[in-house]
C-alpha cells in the first residue's frame, strides 16, 4: 500500500539523520512527493533508501526510493525539518491550552 511505502521511506530518512543530531533535536516530516511505481506481492520484503540531497537552514531534502525483491516500486522527494524537541512540545501544549479556553 502507498501509505506503508511512504512510511518506510520516511523511516529511512529518519534513520539516516536523527542519530547524527545533537541531543534534544530530531526531525519531523513536512513534505512527501512520491510516485508509487509498482505493486509488491504480499510477503515480499521492501527496503527504502533516503539520500540527503540538500540542506537549507533546518530544512533537509531527501531523494527517496523504495524497492521490493524484484524492482523499484517508488521514488520521489521527502522534506524534513530539524526541531528542538522541548520547544516543539512546549509550543504544542500552549496551542492545546488556547483551544480549550
Amino acid at each position: 500500500a502507498t501509505p506503508v511505502m511512504i512510511g518506510i521511506m520516511e523511516g529511512a530518512c529518519i534513520n539516516a539523520v536523527d542519530p547524527l543530531l545533537p541531543g534534544g533535536q530530531q526531525t519531523v516530516g513536512m513534505r512527501v512527493d512520491v510516485r508509487h511505481l509498482a505493486a509488491t506481492p504480499l510477503g515480499m520484503e521492501v527496503v527504502a533508501r533516503g539520500e540527503l540531497a540538500s540542506i537549507d537552514g533546518r530544512k533537509l531534502t531527501f531523494k527517496v526510493e523504495a524497492f521490493d525483491e524484484k524492482e523499484k516500486i517508488g521514488e520521489g522527494i521527502h522534506e524534513r525539518f530539524i526541531i528542538d524537541v522541548e520547544r516543539f512540545y512546549s509550543r504544542l501544549q500552549s496551542k492545546e491550552v488556547r483551544r480549550e479556553t
